[in-house]
């Protein structure tokens, strides 16, 4: 596949305080989202899941934070087209844990070749990313 090697994975310089316990979860998912920009063949969109007044909005129960998709090459087997691997991302802070929900999600898209993980700061969001492309 057309992607980074280890040496090339384009980490970002995290300040401490980036994976600090006090700080909120949607900052932390507003960096992911400012650096995987910076990616070109990756689009993560922020996704609210919740209800009101009975009504339930976003993807589904326990489905991740920051949602969407990366462009994976295919071998030339496959005569070279491009394809998007869905990625999802459940952003938590130092202390946070995901809900029996949110895993369950995590692990069904990981069963269905997509690309997850709970992360806690935009260098673990991009490790997911490049590395589980090998």
């Amino acid at each position: 596949m057309n992607m980074c090697t280890p040496k090339q994975i384009p980490l970002f310089n995290e300040s401490p305080e980036s994976k600090s316990t006090t700080k909120k979860e949607t900052h932390i998912q507003g960096e992911i989202i400012r650096q995987l920009s910076k990616l070109p063949n990756v689009r993560m969109f922020r996704n609210n899941v919740g209800m009101i007044n009975g009504v339930r909005f976003g993807l589904c129960n326990g489905s991740s934070d920051l949602i969407g998709f990366q462009s994976v090459t295919i071998t030339p087997e496959m005569v070279g087209d491009k394809i998007a691997v869905f990625c999802a991302l459940e952003v938590k802070n130092e202390k946070g844990k995901p809900t029996p929900a949110q895993t369950k999600f995590i692990e069904m898209v990981k069963s269905l070749g997509g690309k997850s993980a709970i992360v806690r700061g935009v260098n673990d969001a991009v490790k997911t990313l490049v590395i589980s492309s090998r």
